[in-house]
């Protein structure tokens, strides 16, 4: 063999071996790459960014953490978070519910939140309440990416099937300012989740918000990523991570967040002009511990939140001058005070069936 072909073997061969040491470097620089985790506001179990943690929040943290990988956290829409971790090997996102359609795609790890979905309603459109057998010809509320079964599926399919209007909206809040307004009539939505943002963003509608009596579904959320080799290898380490901190005492196991049982929040009221007393005022305790006052109009109705200790305990007189005009903590429905907590004078109160 001529001596130039051995040099340009020589060369060749030394090439090859730089492009292999240069590819397997690429390969562990990829394998190295920090997994990007999107997640959005989900209050009370993710805040929104910049905000301290919520506490499922911090959980996937210590999670990712204690898996020793590297990971970024992104806060997206998770609209985006679905789409982009389906056609991503090294994308996974959180906290998604688990049902037939989704598990076609993705990998699901062991349930981080668990809560209860409801249907809920505002007070002051069904002040006598809703029950299960009148949600028929109402308006249906749902978020663009949620996933319902059982009674909750059925009624969405029967509104569907009956041409009632559904109204999807893409995030919690602006769906539940739809039910305050009187744009749907019902939204289901866990109730850890409608209670902890109705609570952040309007404050003063709270008590406005009950939910159906006897419908509820278990509403657990997971880790999801790909159904490829590297989704399906990272939900194995997250599970495997998750068990020891589990098995360490450091996690307890699926987070359920705060709920509120007892939904029912007084007697429904109207609040009325009485002789001697022609106008009706309330008063709001303001946080500086003074006292605004609210002329209410005649036939406005209220949520009695709490009676006065005259009302609730006996008298050793029948002279009731004071009960009359002792105060009860009422929450307005209607009117241009609707919202507000109010002290009323027990006179102007009337009790409805």
């Amino acid at each position: 063999m001529p001596i130039g072909s051995l040099r340009n073997s020589g060369l060749l061969a030394f090439a090859a071996l730089c492009l292999a040491l240069v590819g397997g470097q690429d390969t562990q620089a990829q394998t190295d790459e920090a997994t990007v985790i999107y997640t959005d506001t989900y209050r009370p179990f993710i805040e929104p960014e910049g905000e301290p943690d919520g506490d499922g929040m911090r959980m996937v943290r210590l999670i990712l953490e204690n898996m020793d990988q590297s990971f970024e956290l992104r806060y997206r829409d998770f609209g985006f978070a679905l789409y982009s971790t389906q056609r991503s090997p090294g994308v996974a996102t959180f906290p998604w519910r688990k049902v037939p359609a989704r598990e076609a795609l993705f990998h699901f790890s062991e349930p981080l939140f668990e809560t209860q979905t409801r249907l809920h309603f505002n007070r002051q459109t069904f002040p006598n309440g809703l029950a299960a057998d009148q949600l028929t010809d109402l308006t249906l509320g749902q978020l663009e990416d949620y996933a319902y079964t059982g009674a909750i599926a059925r009624l969405f399919d029967t509104a569907d099937a009956n041409r009632i209007e559904i109204r999807t909206y893409a995030r919690e809040v602006e769906a539940i300012r739809a039910l305050l307004v009187g744009e749907i009539d019902v939204l289901p939505l866990p109730s850890t989740v409608i209670e902890a943002t109705t609570m952040t963003q309007f404050p003063n509608h709270i008590e406005l918000l009950d939910s159906v009596a006897g419908i509820s579904e278990p509403f657990p959320l997971h880790m999801i990523a790909a159904k490829t080799p590297e989704g399906e290898a990272f939900i194995n380490a997250f599970d495997t991570s998750y068990a020891r901190l589990r098995e360490a005492g450091v996690l307890s196991g699926p987070i359920t967040g705060s709920e509120s049982v007892d939904t029912d929040f007084g007697e429904t009221a109207e609040l009325l002009a009485s002789e001697g007393f022609p106008v009706i005022v309330g008063r709001l305790e303001q946080a500086d511990g003074e006292s605004a006052y609210y002329a209410i109009p005649q036939g406005t109705r209220a949520l009695v939140l709490e009676w006065s200790d005259t009302i609730l305990t006996a008298s050793r007189s029948d002279r009731i001058f004071k009960t009359m005009v002792d105060e009860t903590r009422v929450l307005i429905l209607n009117g241009p005070h609707v919202g507000k907590e109010l002290f009323v004078k027990n006179m102007h109160i009337t009790v409805l069936e």
